[in-house]
Parts: C-alpha cells; structure tokens; sequence
C-alpha cells in the first residue's frame, strides 16, 4: 500500500519533469510505497509522453490554470495521507522520501533545504548571487512562517481542511500563502529539517532577471487579495528604493560559505541586479501591466 504522493505540477517542462522523475527512481523508500502525481498545467503532450514512460500518474489542466491550480488537481488524485512536494527540475536527494516521512511522524507540515547547485566549469556573478540568497526555507520559516513549494512533505488532512493552494494565485507565492494560513490556524505542527534534501539548478542571468520580476508582481498581488496577511507587501513609491538595496542586503545576509573576495564581488554586482529590478518595475508601471499580465 502506498505511503505517500509525490506532487509535482509541471508546466511546458518535459526535460525538468525526466531530470525529476529520474531522482525519484532512485529513493530509500520501496517504490511500492510512494506514488507520484503530475498535474500537467496546459496538458502537454510531450509532458503526458514523460510521464507514461515513467509510468507515474498525472492529471491534465486545459487550458493552463497555474500553478496552484495543477497542485491542487493532483492533490486531489491522490489517496494517500501524505504528501510531498517538489518541482520538475529539482533533483531530490536519495533519502528525501524516507526522511520526509520520518518527520511527518511528528509535525504535519516540514519543509527541507534546497541547495543550488553551482555549474562546475566558470561559474558567474548571477550564478553565486543564486547560490547566496536563493531557496532559504530556514530563514523562510523563520521569517514569514511559510517553504518554498520545491520541498515540502504535509499531512493530506491539512490540504483538506484548508482548501489547498489559493487558486487566485497562478504564479509565485503560493507556497507562501498556504504555509502563512497553516501557521494562523494554530492547529499544525509546522518544522524545518536539514535532513531533507532537494537540489535546484541555477537559472541563467535571463531567466534570473524574469524570475525576479514574475516574484515582485506575485508578491504585490499577494499583498492586494490577502492583505490582512501581507500588509507590507502592497505596491507603493518605496518599492522602488527597496528593489535596488535588496540584493546587496541579501548577499550581506547569506550564511552560506563562499570565498569572502567572490562574497565581495557578488555584494556589488548585485547592486546593478538591483538597478536593472528596479527599471523593470518602472517599465511595467509605465505599461499598466497587471499580475496575469505576467501569465504566459
């Protein structure tokens, strides 16, 4: 009998979902006692075709609905009273699944460390300022009470009490949201562990700059329909100061070892990640775009 569901939503990503699903083939834990459920956000066809050749289970969502949406629809699926959560892309760590279970023993909602996972020939500015400041469920949970959707095991009764992932929010915070609503219930054991172990690749300078600006929409459309959470996250004129010390600040903030000159080097080059954060939130202010201006 299956122990737990594996949810992965996946959007467009076949190459990210094998790179996944291949991590997965290697667990601790007996294949006989986990699952795994994609939800297949604009229902791929050559995500579908990975998943029947690796023979997991997936549900289609047509037309695209986001990622809260394709998390719920295989939450749904699932028959399991655990879950656990990850993204396609991420490679997770052989004993993810039977510490994830462990822990789930004790608390009802665990997150685990993501490691960025540096490139082994010359690695670059944006790649070390990833390594520094990206993925922190510690300084997450401690800070904002929520991890990062990449790595997440929860008791299934939690989802069902809670109505699942907020399906407003089609892209970027999430995880944030659920994990502050399980937090203000009262009625969970929340818990970070470092025994459970996902990687993340690095995004190339490009994606890192869309990323930024798909995070900061998100993050102000967070602030706008959960306001009563999020108060300090609604747009205003400081936004615009903020956008340009906050990876210099971040960088000085990472406990993460690293070369204190390259820590040095990254420290100032994010300024100018800063300033180029901060000419594309002008620019959209300019354009009047919308938060699912950005869902494309």
């Amino acid at each position: 009998m299956k122990k737990i569901s594996v949810i992965i939503p996946c959007y467009n990503d076949p190459n990210g979902l094998k790179i996944t699903l291949e991590s997965l083939e290697n667990q601790s834990l007996s294949k006989d006692l986990f699952e795994v459920i994609v939800g297949n956000d604009g229902a791929s066809e050559d995500v579908r075709n990975v998943c029947n050749n690796f023979g997991v289970r997936f549900v289609n969502v047509f037309p695209r609905r986001g990622i809260s949406v394709a998390r719920n629809r295989a939450i749904e699926k699932s028959f399991c009273n655990l879950l656990a959560f990850t993204d396609a892309d991420i490679v997770v760590d052989k004993n993810w699944l039977e510490n994830g279970i462990k822990f789930l023993s004790i608390y009802d909602y665990v997150g685990g460390v993501i490691k960025t996972v540096l490139n082994k020939n010359k690695i670059r500015n944006h790649e070390y300022y990833q390594y520094l400041t990206s993925f922190n469920n510690e300084y997450n949970f401690k800070k904002d009470k929520y991890f990062a959707g990449g790595n997440i095991f929860a008791k299934k009764k939690v989802f069902d009490k809670l109505a699942g992932f907020e399906e407003k929010i089609i892209f970027g915070g999430e995880d944030r949201e659920f994990g502050v609503r399980v937090f203000l219930s009262k009625r969970y054991r929340m818990f970070y562990s470092e025994e459970i172990i996902v990687y993340h690749p690095v995004r190339t300078f490009k994606e890192l700059l869309r990323k930024s600006d798909i995070y900061r929409e998100s993050s102000f459309f967070l602030g706008k329909i959960c306001f009563d959470k999020f108060p300090s996250l609604k747009p205003n004129i400081f936004k615009f100061f903020k956008l340009i010390i906050i990876p210099p600040i971040k960088v000085l903030g990472s406990k993460r070892k690293i070369n204190k000159f390259v820590k040095i080097k990254v420290f100032f080059w994010s300024f100018y990640l800063g300033f180029l954060d901060s000419l594309n939130y002008i620019k959209n202010r300019i354009k009047g775009k919308k938060y699912y201006d950005f869902f494309e």
